[in-house]
């Protein structure tokens, strides 16, 4: 399979924790789609790929790691996917 560069994105949102509205960083790791290695003959030896958007971390203002919710997570890799496909 071919090597795919990866892009670090990151994606500022409020969320509630502890019943306390914060600002946090939300760290992900972008691969992109790849296509799988073909013999001579056009026969797919590896699976093409999709993009991923892999989550790193979720950190407060001073950068301590902060355990979030998964909805928290869906709702910020949607946010970086947009931002990365839209600008």
């Amino acid at each position: 399979m071919s090597t795919t560069s990866t892009t670090e994105v990151e994606i500022q949102m409020g969320v509630e924790i502890n019943e306390i509205e914060k600002e946090l960083t939300f760290q992900f790791e972008y691969i992109p789609c790849s296509k799988g290695s073909r013999d001579f003959y056009g026969q797919q030896n590896e699976p093409d790929t999709e993009d991923r958007m892999e989550f790193l971390a979720a950190l407060d203002e001073d950068g301590e790691e902060i355990d979030v919710s998964n909805r928290d997570v869906e709702c910020a890799r949607e946010q970086a996917f947009e931002y990365l496909y839209n600008g």
